[in-house]
Parts: structure tokens; C-alpha cells; sequence
């Protein structure tokens, strides 16, 4: 019952069944701004632009995974990069840990940027939320970042010479 006078809008069951099938037929991989602010908030996608991480989004998947799960095994071929969105990672190269990993951190870009093998494996500590770019999407964030100058060449080589 409502206390003051107020207008009311009124469709029939057919109209909005229809229209909640328009809406539910709306492509799957639009990004929403909840994906975009999100990944907004990670270092290695800070500095870019919103109509850039709607690309991103687009053009990348969000992945979980449980605590023990190996999400990279040293030694396959390189098919993704990976930043952690939340939770914990632990690196090992033989499998010995090497470091954990958290939230804003990111993996798998030396095996994409030098077509070699995976230098460490990685397996999630904690439940774990990543955000995950294939390589041709990794490729353009690259290409991308370097025309934009927001790369750094010194401190990347420096960083792929390690390994």
C-alpha cells in the first residue's frame, strides 16, 4: 500500500519476459565496470585508460583457483600472464620456493616475451583470483605499453636477464 500518491509503470508477463531475454542474450564477455574497476587497481594495468581496459576485459578472462592448485608447471610452453587480483602464490623453480606472490603481483610474462619454457611453477597458497591474458592479448599489452612509453625497456630487460 503506498503512503503518498505515486505513478506506476505496468507490463504484461509476455513484454517482460521478452525483455528479460534481451537482456540475458547481451554478450557474455561485456565487461562491466565492476571488472574494470577492478582491474584498474593492479599495478601492471594502473596507468591504463578506461576504454583500455574495457579492451583489456575483453580481451582477457578471470581465473580462480584453490589452495594447492598449480596454476603454471616449470618447463611447459608459455600460453599465458597472469596478475593476481587476490590471495597468495608461491614460486618454485625445482620445486623449491623461491618467493610467494600477492595481490598486485603478476606471472608468466618471461616464458611470453622469450617463447621459452616456464622458468618456475607457480601453485596458489590461498583461494586465489587472477586475471588471466592469452598470449595474443598479452602481446598487444605489450606492443601497446612500449608505443605509450609507460615501459620501462631497461627495468624489463633487467627483469627478463634474470631468468
Amino acid at each position: 500500500r503506498a503512503v503518498k500518491d505515486v505513478d506506476l509503470f505496468e507490463i504484461d508477463k509476455g513484454t517482460f519476459g521478452e525483455l528479460l531475454a534481451n537482456a540475458l542474450s547481451a554478450p557474455r564477455f561485456a565487461p562491466t565496470m565492476q571488472a574494470v574497476a577492478e582491474l584498474s587497481r593492479m599495478p601492471c594495468y594502473a596507468h591504463l585508460e578506461t576504454d583500455e581496459l574495457v579492451d583489456l576485459a575483453e580481451r582477457g578472462a578471470w581465473a580462480a583457483f584453490s589452495p594447492g592448485e598449480t596454476i603454471l608447471q616449470q618447463g611447459e610452453p608459455g600460453d599465458a600472464f597472469y596478475a593476481i587480483s587476490a590471495g597468495q602464490v608461491e614460486v618454485l623453480e625445482d620445486e623449491t620456493r623461491v618467493r610467494t606472490m600477492g595481490p598486485g603481483s603478476h606471472f608468466g610474462e618471461i616464458a611470453l616475451l622469450l617463447d621459452t619454457p616456464r622458468t618456475a611453477s607457480v601453485r596458489a597458497l590461498t583461494p586465489v583470483r587472477t586475471f588471466r591474458l592469452d598470449r595474443a592479448g598479452f602481446d598487444k599489452l605489450v606492443r601497446d605499453a612500449f608505443r605509450a612509453g609507460t615501459v620501462n625497456p631497461v627495468i624489463a630487460l633487467e627483469r627478463v636477464e634474470e631468468h
